[in-house]
């Protein structure tokens, strides 16, 4: 997924901008995740939010570690790779 708002023009920097977007993601704020977000992630936070207005709402919140943060800069694109753990796993993800 790709995340816009880490460019250079930001004042957030490539980790903050994706712990930001993580933590809005923990806690069912998709509104302020679309923020981060390319139009494509837009449609999948939407579809997300669908499915979550169907569940109870506390049993939807998760609490996100990051364990590890890897972000490569090349002028206004940034990759980075991540190490997370939550309730129920730990795991790779790419941003």
């Amino acid at each position: 997924m790709l995340l816009p708002a880490c460019r250079q023009n930001s004042p957030m920097g490539p980790e903050s901008t994706l712990r930001a977007y993580q933590a809005a993601i923990d806690r069912n704020d998709f509104t302020a995740a679309a923020a981060f977000s390319t139009a494509a992630e837009q449609a999948r936070l939407e579809e997300i939010a669908a499915i979550i207005a169907m569940e109870v709402g506390d049993s939807t919140k998760m609490h996100t570690v990051f364990e590890r943060v890897t972000c490569e800069e090349r002028g206004d694109t940034a990759r980075c790779s991540c190490l997370l753990a939550d309730e129920y796993e730990r795991y790779q993800a790419q941003f």
